[in-house]
């Protein structure tokens, strides 16, 4: 789903009228357009009532954002809009500037790689618990 709306999904409002004609012009993913996923079932109880937790949609909600920080990363397009397609990309990088005046505000303390720990983990190995 994240993926989705972040790279296809699209639907057209001019003047308060849906111009997105139907389902069939509407893109959604398949599991072709999406990358292998890796299933990790975690056992915890969450604070809600008889132990329940957040599930659904709310994991997607990051996905958008993250995939538009990798874009501006790798070629320095920032880009607002959903979904983030091709076009887009291409207006981004012929805008006049390449970095908006609230980003300049604060000052890049280096790359996200280096300011995140990541667990690189083959996906035949179980993942180890982190202490």
């Amino acid at each position: 789903m994240g993926i989705g709306a972040a790279l296809m999904e699209e639907l057209v409002v001019e003047d308060g009228r849906v111009r997105t004609l139907s389902l069939a012009h509407y893109k959604l993913p398949t599991s072709l357009d999406v990358p292998a996923l890796r299933l990790v079932l975690l056992t915890s109880t969450g604070p809600g009532p008889f132990g329940a937790k957040m599930a659904g949609e709310l994991s997607t909600s990051g996905v958008a954002p993250a995939i538009a920080n990798a874009i501006a990363d790798a070629c320095g397009a920032q880009l607002y809009d959903l979904p983030l397609t091709a076009e887009r990309v291409y207006r981004g990088l012929t805008a006049a500037p390449t970095m908006s005046s609230a980003a300049s505000a604060y000052p890049s303390t280096g790359s996200l790689a280096d300011q995140i720990q990541v667990q690189r983990v083959p996906a035949t190995e179980p993942l180890q618990e982190q202490t």
